[in-house]
């Protein structure tokens, strides 16, 4: 990301052609030995969201994701990106740094630190059901069941695309 905002500068003090889909994905990318990724979307969310109107897709989404963006610091994962009913988090991604801001990992984590992600994965998962339990199906009035998925293994995170670059996995 550094590498980015220089080159912007660069590029608004008069130097010409910086170009984000130009740079080398070495300069985009880091590679993380062990990241613990959770996916989850809503069961029936492509039946529910034929019988709803778009605002009540919406607005039940907001409901949903709000709530889990709320456990988010209780459990301490990084919440990667929402995709239509898609939540995705993970846990391993980013250290502390020595003025208390979170940055992008770039350490090699001892197993305990690997552990310790997983289980804060884990844990957000477990809470995550809990919480969307609480929330209704608007076609139905049922709570809202999700299936979720963990995965622990090497990862590479960096800005991908040239226009509004998006910070993936």
């Amino acid at each position: 990301m550094e590498q980015i905002a220089d080159g912007a500068a660069a590029a608004m003090s008069g130097a010409a052609g910086f170009d984000v889909g130009a740079m080398s994905l070495s300069k985009l990318a880091t590679h993380h030995e062990c990241v613990t990724i959770m996916f989850t979307d809503i069961v029936g969310f492509t039946a529910f969201s034929k019988e709803c109107t778009p605002c009540q897709v919406m607005s039940f989404l907001n409901e949903l994701f709000s709530k889990l963006d709320a456990l988010l610091d209780k459990h301490n994962v990084y919440k990667v990106e929402t995709a239509g009913d898609c939540y995705i988090i993970c846990g391993g991604l980013l250290d502390e740094d020595e003025d208390g801001f979170q940055a992008v990992s770039t350490s090699s984590p001892c197993n305990a630190a690997k552990t310790k992600a997983a289980r804060r994965a884990l844990n957000f998962a477990l809470d995550m059901l809990r919480v969307a339990a609480t929330v209704m199906m608007p076609n139905t009035g049922e709570p809202v069941v999700l299936r979720a998925g963990l995965h622990s293994g090497p990862v590479v995170s960096g800005l991908v695309g040239s226009r509004l670059p998006k910070f993936s996995l």
